[in-house]
C-alpha cells in the first residue's frame, strides 16, 4: 500500500524538483502503520460534489487568493488563471516548481502570501 501512495504522491507532484521520495515514504508509513481504514484517504477526493452553486465561482464574495503549482499535472497551471478571472478580485499565487502539491521548501512563500491575504494586507 505505501509504495501506491508514494507513486501516487510523486504522480501529483508532476515535474517538480521538489519531490523527496524518502521523505514522503517516511511519512506514508507512518500514516500506513497508524490508519485503521487506508482505503477511505485514498478515495475521500472522489466522494466531491461538483453540481449546483459549486461551480458558480463570481458568486463568491469573500477575499479570494487561489495557489496553484506551476507544475500542476492534475489541473495545468490554465485552471488557477481561469479560477482566479472567474471569481471576482481575486488573486492568484503561482508556486514555482510546485505539483499538485504544497512542497516544504515552499512553505515560507505559501505562508507569506496566506498571511499577507489574511492581513488585510498589513505586513506582518
Amino acid at each position: 500500500m505505501a509504495d501506491f501512495v508514494v507513486a501516487s504522491a510523486k504522480a501529483c507532484s508532476g515535474r517538480s524538483p521538489y519531490f523527496d521520495e524518502t521523505a514522503t515514504r517516511a511519512l506514508v508509513e507512518r500514516d500506513v502503520a497508524r490508519t485503521r481504514d487506508i482505503a477511505s484517504t485514498l478515495v475521500n477526493h472522489y466522494a466531491m460534489s461538483f453540481e449546483g452553486s459549486s461551480r458558480d465561482f463570481a458568486a463568491l464574495k469573500a477575499p479570494t487568493l487561489v495557489v496553484h503549482g506551476d507544475h500542476d499535472p492534475v489541473f495545468p497551471l490554465p485552471h488557477g488563471h481561469a479560477l482566479r478571472d472567474a471569481i471576482p478580485g481575486a488573486t492568484l499565487l503561482i508556486l514555482e516548481g510546485a505539483g499538485h502539491d504544497l512542497p516544504k521548501p515552499l512553505w515560507g512563500v505559501f505562508v507569506s502570501a496566506l498571511l499577507q491575504h489574511t492581513g488585510g494586507g498589513r505586513p506582518r
